[in-house]
């Protein structure tokens, strides 16, 4: 009898042990019948599942919500949409080869800094619109047919570019092909 309790406290029980001595635990009883039932419920694998399963789901639902926003807040802007060439008017400054562009109320975002590249001659300026988005250009070096790329900055985006050939002509001026 005392090598059994010595058994008992060494050994536990399963329901496949058919053969194995009475063992008595806190958790498991010997039936009459010499089966293992269960003496209190006890949270089951399958009771468990739901709660594992709703931590899983909500931690993968939170980290979602956070790449989301860490996304939302470093995203990419849109550009800027480019001036309209219908609002420039390029006239010539002076007869030395000088030209200066106008450019109606908000053909720019107002208050932006806009920049002139003249292509063909390899230089270029930046200048300030009003609070209306107008400006005029101060007084540039051009030839009739030179390339100028036109475009905007504003808080920090800026434009897609226009490009346009100097043409006194013709108001607005000709887009580059």
């Amino acid at each position: 009898m005392q090598n059994d309790r010595r058994t008992a406290r060494n050994e536990h029980a399963t329901p496949s042990d058919a053969a194995a001595p009475a063992v008595v635990s806190k958790r498991w009883k010997v039936s009459t019948q010499r089966r293992i039932v269960m003496r209190h419920p006890v949270v089951t694998r399958h009771r468990l599942a739901m709660p594992r399963r709703l931590v899983l789901v909500g931690g993968l639902v939170g980290v979602l919500a956070t790449l989301l926003t860490i996304w939302a807040c470093k995203a990419p802007s849109f550009p800027l949409p480019p001036p309209d060439p219908n609002q420039l008017q390029v006239q010539p400054y002076s007869s030395d080869g000088f030209m200066v562009i106008t450019g109606s109320p908000a053909v720019v975002e107002p208050n932006s800094e806009v920049h002139m590249f003249n292509e063909s001659k390899g230089f270029g300026y930046y200048f300030y619109a009003g609070a209306d988005g107008a400006f005029t250009s101060p007084p540039m070096s051009a030839d009739e047919g030179d390339r100028i790329q036109f475009f905007y900055l504003s808080n920090g985006d800026s434009s897609r570019p226009l490009c346009f050939l100097v043409d006194y002509s013709q108001n607005p001026p000709p887009e580059c092909q």
